[in-house]
């Protein structure tokens, strides 16, 4: 991280996690913000993904970078399916998707999470940035949730 906890958080989309999202608990876990190297983000996307892609996404991201990614999960808005599936991995593991039988929010959307150890900011840029590019409408992004 380029500078203090607080000043890296309020520049960036990122969630610190642990001791350094925490001042409180800096004292009491040990940790201290130069010794965190857990990351987590999340999208949101209004247009549909396609299942292939995404599938083809997660699965080449954690067979390849299993062991930084400590879990991925969201549900995901189908392009030509009109019901919700849930998605969900930790390290080098991919989880049976499930289909939810309603939307549990509406308007229908794509929200994922993960949650990063061991990356540096500018691989978790580059693995947003390619999550981002599996949307049919890349711009029609949601921001956060």
């Amino acid at each position: 991280m380029s500078g203090s906890c607080e000043e890296d958080f309020a520049r960036s989309s990122y969630v610190v996690v642990g001791a350094a999202a925490d001042p409180g608990l800096r004292g009491l876990s040990g940790l201290s913000c130069h010794g965190t190297d857990l990351l987590s983000f999340s999208e949101s996307f209004a247009s549909p993904v396609d299942y292939g892609a995404f599938a083809l996404w997660l699965s080449m991201m954690t067979q390849l970078h299993g062991e930084h990614l400590l879990r991925v999960k969201g549900i995901l808005f189908v392009k030509d399916d009109p019901l919700p599936v849930v998605v969900q991995s930790v390290q080098h593991v991919v989880y049976p998707v499930r289909t939810l039988s309603v939307w549990p929010f509406a308007p229908p959307a794509s929200k994922i999470v993960a949650i990063t150890r061991g990356l540096e900011r500018s691989f978790v840029d580059v693995f947003r940035e390619s999550l981002r590019a599996l949307a049919v409408d890349p711009t029609a992004r949601l921001g956060f949730w």
